[in-house]
């Protein structure tokens, strides 16, 4: 069984571990040659208009690639000059493309949760919403596990003080996810302090997100194959 990093940065060398890298729109290039498993998406950093259909073009190509397991991370950020509009028009874009192609799609969310909610009620997905990253309160946790979300935690488990820490234990098991982010730590290490906080081992805790991948990973086929019954003019994809 082995330990999933939902969403990281950099490569982990380690056979025990899949390390699902993410690639924004910079570097696309990198991610059409990727040897391993990844992530692509338009992350709300670096949107620019000017050159959106070309990079849209490229993620749709890369969405098609075996081992490009998710869309994403995109999303919305209201800490960003990029207009919140604009921000939302492209995010719906990847989201649909994530339809059709049968993926899960993970978010980056920025003070946009009740934005990103509302957008899942106005399109309805099929497949599986992942927030990466999660590190808020309460509220906006049971907001997003009322909606259908899926939760990654990641390196804000390593502070007993943060928002992460406190809440864990609120997200059920079968919605969550661990990461490492942009973060230079071994997973194992995110593993170990996730399983302390919920008072599991840390086999159980292995075994349950691994679980939860195949989960979404299997919905989203689900998802794929409907679409191809549905329009056989996927069948390229």
């Amino acid at each position: 069984m082995k330990w999933i990093d939902f969403h990281t940065h950099q490569y982990e060398e380690n056979a025990d571990v899949i390390s699902i890298r993410n690639f924004a729109q910079q570097f696309f290039v990198e991610a059409a040659n990727l040897d391993g498993y990844g992530s692509a998406g338009l992350h709300p950093y670096w949107l620019d208009e000017s050159v959106l259909e070309m990079q849209m073009t490229q993620l749709t190509m890369l969405s098609q690639q075996p081992n490009m397991l998710l869309i994403g991370e995109c999303g919305l950020d209201k800490t960003i000059e990029i207009p919140l509009d604009f921000q939302k028009e492209v995010f719906e874009r990847q989201v649909l493309l994530a339809e059709t192609v049968g993926k899960p799609v993970v978010i980056h969310c920025v003070k946009a949760f009740n934005e990103v909610v509302a957008l899942k009620k106005k399109l309805n997905p099929a497949v599986p919403w992942v927030i990466h990253g999660f590190n808020n309160n309460a509220h906006v946790l049971k907001t997003l596990i009322d909606n259908d979300l899926y939760i990654s935690i990641g390196s804000a488990l390593l502070r007993s003080n943060s928002n992460a820490s406190k809440w864990i234990r609120h997200v059920p098991m079968e919605r969550l996810f661990l990461e490492t982010d942009a973060k230079p730590i071994p997973i194992k290490t995110v593993y170990a302090f996730a399983a302390e906080q919920l008072n599991i081992s840390q086999t159980h805790l292995r075994q349950q997100i691994y679980q939860n991948f195949l989960t979404i990973r299997n919905v989203a086929a689900e998802v794929r194959e409907m679409m191809f019954a549905e329009n056989e003019d996927l069948a390229y994809l």
